[in-house]
C-alpha cells in the first residue's frame, strides 16, 4: 500500500482495528447522506432508477473526497496522540 492509502501506523500492531474504525466512520456518513438525498429526491416524478442514479452520483464524491480523507485524518490524529 502507498502511504496515501494506508490508514495504519507503525505503532499499531493490530492493523485491522484502524480499518474497522474507518469502515464504521464511513458507514456513519454514508447512511445519513443517502437518507437525506433520497428524501430530497423523493418529490421527483422520475423512475426509481433515475432517483438512485442521482443519489449515488452525489453520494460517491461526497464520501470519496470529503468523508474518507477526514476519517483517515481523525484516525491518524488519534493514533499519534495516544
Amino acid at each position: 500500500m502507498t502511504e496515501e492509502t494506508d490508514i495504519t501506523t507503525d505503532r499499531d500492531p493490530n492493523k485491522s482495528r484502524n480499518r474497522a474504525v474507518l469502515m464504521g466512520m464511513i458507514w456513519l456518513a454514508v447512511y445519513p447522506t443517502v437518507t437525506l438525498l433520497t428524501y430530497l429526491t423523493s418529490g421527483l416524478e422520475v423512475p426509481t432508477w433515475v432517483r438512485t442514479f442521482l443519489t449515488t452520483i452525489l453520494t460517491v464524491p461526497i464520501i470519496t473526497y470529503l468523508v474518507v480523507p477526514t476519517a483517515k485524518s481523525a484516525i491518524h490524529k488519534a493514533d499519534t496522540e495516544a
